[in-house]
């Protein structure tokens, strides 16, 4: 590869960098913020691309399995668990999550089965 043909690609990135900042920050603007350890920004061709780890991770899943054990040993009033349990749905909710919702909700009700 050419020393030509590496600048141009240099340029280009920095380019497309540029980009990605002014898009973070017109989101910012209207509220919204990307959590960097969950989403990426991809260049395909001309063309950016959001992507979102949008599965549930154990981490969550140990965080309700708590909760449900301190409504257990009553730490906890189980409504105060179900408004906890409607904000995560709520809040993940915003994306494209019908099937991790569907995933979850299962989830929720297997612990109040144990």
């Amino acid at each position: 590869m050419g020393m030509k043909k590496i600048k141009e690609r240099i340029k280009k990135a920095r380019e497309w960098e540029d980009m990605i900042v002014k898009f973070d920050k017109q989101l910012e603007d209207i509220g919204f913020q990307f959590n960097p350890k969950t989403t990426k920004i991809l260049r395909l061709k001309n063309l950016l691309f959001l992507s979102s780890d949008s599965k549930p991770t154990s981490r969550e899943k140990k965080k309700f399995r708590n909760f449900r054990k301190k409504v257990k040993n009553g730490k906890l009033e189980r409504k105060k668990f179900k408004e906890l349990y409607g904000g995560w749905v709520a809040h993940t909710n915003k994306g494209n999550s019908y099937k991790l919702i569907r995933y979850m909700d299962k989830f929720y009700k297997e612990l109040w089965r144990e």
